[in-house]
């Protein structure tokens, strides 16, 4: 009987003990949640310091290589350094600008360098930067620091102004025909020319594509065109101003009765023309 008591008591001395040991870890584990909690926090907080400053970055690196590409291609007096330099310092002023308002954070290390390589501006950014932590600095994490580098690059390509022209040939028309035809030989200067009135660059390139329509079916006697649809390629002007107008001197006005018009297939002609596109070169010019 007495050895009986004795491991009862001996039991229930050890259930006492568990209960102490799971109200500490208890306490321990509601340190340690907090904690990292915490840390999640700053963490966010320190991602969303990084997105800021690589998108400044980003747009600085844009800024400062599109200068440098306009530098290079309308002040040939400027050596590579002038522009790299100038180009930086731009740059810089566009990165500090889109950084003003902005805490929580702070810059360690900021650098941005510009370099050409074969006619390609290449802008890089490269920060060190520190979050301060607030509820993570109370288990002794004061702080967290990260870092990122960005770049953009130009390569300026030669401008080409690609245009298809689908021109109503009816007999309604004629004035309107008539202007196109008489204007051919000097549509490049006139556009060049208002483009520069409205502050736009001059194009040293403009490629110009005909469509000359009329009727479907239009058996009118003595205005009858069994092709209501004139077509050529594209012409490269100035150079090509001749076959510009080789092209456009013969088509005359006609018909436009109560026929059926070809301006919609005129148009969707037009939309399916060979554009110029990034990339590609041609005859006679540099790549676009």
């Amino acid at each position: 009987m007495f050895r009986r008591i004795l491991l009862h008591g001996r039991s229930k001395s050890a259930v006492t003990d568990v209960s102490g040991s799971v109200a500490i870890l208890f306490a321990f584990l509601t340190v340690s949640l907090s904690a990292g909690m915490g840390l999640a926090i700053d963490y966010s907080r320190a991602l969303r310091s990084k997105e800021i400053i690589d998108k400044a970055a980003d747009a600085a690196n844009l800024a400062a290589a599109k200068a440098a590409a306009e530098m290079a291609g309308k002040t040939p007096g400027k050596s590579l350094g002038q522009i790299k330099g100038e180009a930086e310092a731009i740059g810089l002023r566009f990165f500090q600008s889109n950084m003003k308002g902005n805490a929580g954070f702070a810059m360690n290390r900021h650098t941005m360098k510009v370099r050409e390589v074969y006619g390609e501006w290449i802008a890089i950014t490269e920060y060190e930067a520190t979050s301060q932590n607030t509820l993570a600095a109370l288990i002794g994490h004061q702080a967290l620091q990260f870092a990122g580098t960005s770049s953009a690059s130009i390569k300026p390509g030669f401008a080409v102004l690609d245009i298809a022209m689908c021109v109503d040939s009816t007999r309604s028309m004629t004035p309107t025909l008539e202007a196109v035809k008489a204007n051919a030989t000097t549509f490049f200067d006139r556009l060049n020319e208002e483009l520069v009135t409205r502050g736009i660059p001059e194009f040293p390139l403009v490629r110009v594509r005909l469509l000359f329509f009329k009727d479907y079916g239009d058996e009118t006697p003595g205005a009858w065109d069994p092709d209501p649809l004139r077509l050529s390629d594209f012409f490269q002007l100035p150079d090509e101003n001749t076959q510009f107008l080789d092209f456009a001197a013969p088509q005359s006005a006609g018909g436009g009765w109560d026929w059926p018009e070809a301006d919609v297939v005129c148009l969707n002609e037009a939309m399916s023309s060979d554009w110029v596109r990034r990339g590609t070169a041609r005859r006679g010019s540099p790549t676009v």
